[in-house]
């Protein structure tokens, strides 16, 4: 998981954005599944983003406790958890852009 997208684009995101980003994950219109906040309090957790921190059995045993590893079901929260990234940080540069967010209100 540790050179994987979804961690290289929560390395940029700077401090503000982390506070946003959070709360994205825990509104029920961005984010309709709960893991996804348990998720990112997992990469909160770490003191440092390193191969052995990220692993995803690591991941798993937060998020899913006691439960045998499923390989599958990690993948599968990383690809939805990036998804939901990939959207706030879109949202995000379009808040940025005043003309694209008046153009998008014009075509109305």
């Amino acid at each position: 998981m540790y050179h994987s997208k979804l961690v290289a684009l929560l390395r940029t995101l700077k401090p503000a954005e982390q506070r946003h980003f959070k709360k994205w994950l825990k509104s029920p219109i961005h984010n309709p599944n709960e893991t996804l906040s348990k998720f990112y309090d997992f990469f909160e957790s770490r003191e440092g983003f390193t191969p052995r921190s990220l692993q995803r059995e690591r991941a798993y045993t937060y998020l899913f406790g006691d439960q045998p590893y499923h390989d599958l079901t990690i993948r599968r929260t990383m690809s939805e958890f990036l998804t939901v990234l990939e959207e706030f940080l879109t949202y995000e540069a379009w808040q940025k852009d005043a003309v694209a967010r008046h153009l998008a209100l014009a075509r109305l």
